[in-house]
């Protein structure tokens, strides 16, 4: 689909995204979590990048823990005088919202994003759609649909 691939087992993702773009990436949208990942998703910015920080997927591997510590981790990276930012999404008001909203639909509608759907489950086995997802391992988006 036009992506450099970075394999974040054997690279340092942040070195190769400043060595693929020179400065950074614009945006970062981070569904894992934690102190580390949010350092390091952080890192992958340019000046004036913004991370987006929507999931807290390290739950799994560290236990609730993380909520507190990603909190204070996003909070703390925010607070940086560097020209990036780690809003909360909440903290933003809610005409600003439907703006990023609109956006996206309109890139939508005009096909400039094609959400890649992985796999299309049905609601009754939302318990299986979940059990997919903490697999990982899948390329795209898991939906849930109407029983048939």
């Amino acid at each position: 689909m036009g992506a450099t691939p970075i394999d974040y087992r054997t690279e340092h993702v942040a070195a190769r995204i400043h060595e693929l773009t020179g400065d950074g990436v614009d945006v970062v949208f981070d569904p894992i979590g934690g102190a580390a990942q949010l350092r390091l998703s952080y890192r992958c910015l340019r000046p004036g990048g913004r991370l987006v920080w929507f999931g807290v997927a390290a739950i799994a591997r560290s236990g609730v823990r993380v909520i507190p510590e990603s909190l204070l981790t996003r909070l703390l990276l925010d607070l940086r005088r560097d020209g990036k930012h780690a809003p909360m999404t909440k903290d933003e008001p809610p005409e600003a919202q439907r703006l990023h909203l609109a956006e996206l639909v309109e890139l939508l509608a005009a096909g400039d994003l094609r959400p890649v759907v992985g796999d299309r489950v049905p609601l009754r086995e939302a318990a299986a759609a979940h059990a997919l997802l903490d697999r990982g391992g899948h390329a795209g988006k898991v939906v849930l649909i109407p029983d048939s």
